[in-house]
């Protein structure tokens, strides 16, 4: 069985790269931990593409640890594309703006 390819939006990679910022910036280290998480996350969901709830069709919301944070993510295809990583502590109209949604 062919496993999905994760593809990443601009949008997501910047996300990721700005939490690891804040993350490494908290406590040198965590920023590395948190990414270890995040590929442990994606691997998951290379086999179990559809294990997270829909957020919002079409987007699913894997929840991460810490559990403030959310990648949000379409399976396309054979394809597992990352839109964004969001802090669950925020306005859901910000979460939805950043997803292109409608508030």
């Amino acid at each position: 069985m062919r496993l999905p390819e994760i593809v990443w939006t601009a949008k997501g990679e910047a996300d990721l790269h700005r939490h690891y910022a804040l993350l490494e910036d908290r406590s040198e280290g965590s920023g590395d931990i948190f990414s270890d998480m995040v590929d442990g996350s994606l691997e998951l969901l290379r086999v179990f593409p559809e294990m997270a709830p829909f957020y919002e069709a079409p987007f699913r919301r894997l929840l991460l640890d810490p559990r403030d944070l959310a990648l949000f993510f379409t399976i396309d295809g054979r394809r597992i594309v990352i839109h964004a990583i969001q802090s669950l502590r925020q306005d859901p109209s910000w979460i939805r703006r950043g997803l292109g949604l409608p508030s």
